[in-house]
């Protein structure tokens, strides 16, 4: 028998990393975060440049509204900050992408909200050539950031 152990990883995070990678171009020293705002959790990727440099993840509890998620999304960014923020001087992310596994959450409401207005939505189509068929079955206007770990799973980088 060989000698392995057996251990469980969780590559959404990755994967969404891998999309963002692909899709825009960040050069080192430009920080940017990656929101997953799942259903009941939010988990934050993130990167120096293209460079992953941790997740977190923040189970919601009782926030049931635009408005307190949007809140609850800024301290944490604002506690990440100077954790992985390597100039002191910097006290926000330079980028911040916000996209769902699914469509429970309106990503454009939340980003509307005054605390997320320097936010974006994650598009994991931006920069990638599309066959026509495929390109006819979404909406790529629409928000397509639930597609976000699918893409970077594909991807296989």
């Amino acid at each position: 028998t060989a000698d392995l152990e057996l251990a469980v990883i969780d590559v959404d995070v990755l994967a969404a990393a891998n999309a963002f990678e692909t899709n825009y171009s960040m050069p080192l020293g430009e920080f940017s975060a990656l929101v997953e705002v799942g259903t009941d959790k939010l988990t934050f990727s993130f990167l120096n440049g293209h460079t992953f440099l941790g997740h977190h993840s923040v189970y919601l509890e009782d926030i049931d509204d635009t408005e307190s998620l949007g809140k609850e999304i800024s301290r944490n960014l604002r506690i990440f900050a100077s954790d992985f923020l390597a100039d002191d001087r910097k006290r926000q992310f330079d980028h911040v992408y916000l996209y769902r596994p699914s469509p429970h959450h309106n990503l454009e409401a939340l980003i509307a909200t005054s605390t997320l207005q320097h936010s974006e939505t994650l598009n994991p189509f931006a920069s990638l050539e599309l066959a026509e068929d495929v390109e006819d079955a979404f909406d790529l206007n629409e928000d397509t950031s639930q597609y976000t770990e699918a893409i970077g799973l594909a991807l296989r980088k």
